[in-house]
């Protein structure tokens, strides 16, 4: 049995499935830098409902402070939005779905930036 790989793309995201034998596929993704821009915008505002800083209500704290104080949360939540997301979009793009979610294995992002988007 050989390897068949396929490419799928909208405006956002272009991504290559790569099936293998055994029903295992393999998706590269990559995320245009639009699509992280509003992923790292949607994590400040979800940490910034979750916190509070003295001064402002929850969820009403200026950006800036938001990413002084909490970089590492708002990094956390960036990634998991950009995999979730991604993921989610590529199954969409490329008509393939898990039969169960436990059956999904080494998710991760190699690298991020507003600049380039993800890989």
């Amino acid at each position: 049995m050989s390897t068949i790989t396929t490419e799928h793309s909208n405006e956002q995201y272009k991504v290559t499935a790569e099936c293998n034998p055994g029903c295992q596929v393999k998706f590269t993704i990559h995320a245009s830098p639009e699509a992280t821009k509003t992923m790292r915008e949607k994590a400040i505002k979800s940490v910034n409902k979750e916190v509070s800083l003295p001064g402002f209500r929850k969820g009403k704290a200026p950006i800036e402070l938001i990413l002084k104080h909490y970089a590492p949360h708002v990094e956390r939540e960036w990634k998991d939005l950009l995999l979730n997301t991604s993921f989610s979009e590529a199954m969409d793009l490329a008509k393939i779905y898990p039969f169960k979610k436990e059956s999904i294995k080494n998710a991760q992002i190699k690298n991020h930036s507003l600049e380039h988007g993800t890989d």
